[in-house]
């Protein structure tokens, strides 16, 4: 009977400590489960401030990007608007200019000057003309065909006459041609129209050396005839 009695004291002693055991072990799952999940909550926590950083430095950066380049879009629009304002001032001004000192201010009197004017020489794109009814040089652009009195720079490098009497029917064939140079535009403009003169076979017109052959009041040709009957003779 105390056998027994002691056995089953043993048996409830081992059970006791069974369940003991399995109370602890349980007891250290559920801390370890909830320190395992107190880990698992601050990665997790971490990962979403972590994320949540790298988005908002992203965003914050696209969003400077995006203000960086409207900020260039500004301000290329606005010196472009100031390259295009400045030039169609220019172009204004320009033709404001033009339409001032204009020898022709329509196509169609420049025609007319075109006609009554002998062409003397082409320089970088400007044509020299003299006008034999007023006794004046005048120039054009041919690209533009704006006219005006006044010599562009190309015409003011070259200052020397290369007037050649011979075959003028009224010079001797000994005589020098004129090579003089002048130091100003206006010089060699007035020597070009008012020297070397001569007088027209058919009206006894005295002509401008530029209008050779050609009589500016009649329009006679006749002295490049005497020229050809003097050229013959010799």
């Amino acid at each position: 009977m105390l056998s027994s009695l002691t056995l089953f004291e043993g048996q409830s002693a081992a059970k006791r400590r069974l369940l003991e055991v399995q109370q602890w072990i349980e007891g250290q799952s559920k801390d370890k489960t909830a320190a395992l999940s107190s880990k698992m909550r601050a990665r997790n926590a971490l990962l979403l401030t972590s994320v949540i950083a790298i988005q908002r430095a992203l965003r914050g950066h696209q969003a400077r990007l995006r203000v960086h380049q409207y900020m260039q879009e500004i301000a290329a629009a606005s010196c472009i608007q100031r390259m295009w304002r400045g030039h169609k001032g220019r172009v204004v001004a320009q033709d404001l200019f033009w339409s001032r000192v204009q020898v022709a201010p329509t196509q169609y009197s420049l025609a007319l000057m075109m006609q009554r004017s002998r062409r003397v020489q082409t320089i970088s794109g400007w044509t020299e003309y003299f006008d034999t009814d007023v006794n004046c040089f005048w120039y054009m652009d041919n690209a533009t065909r704006r006219s005006t009195w006044d010599a562009p720079e190309a015409f003011r490098e070259a200052l020397t006459c290369n007037w050649d009497p011979w075959p003028h029917p009224y010079r001797g064939a000994g005589e020098e041609p004129c090579r003089q140079a002048f130091k100003t535009h206006e010089e060699f403009q007035t020597h070009r129209a008012t020297a070397h003169r001569w007088q027209c076979l058919a009206c006894e017109a005295i002509n401008a050396a530029l209008s050779f052959p050609r009589c500016a009041l009649c329009g006679s040709g006749s002295a490049m005839n005497a020229r050809d009957n003097i050229t013959a003779a010799d």
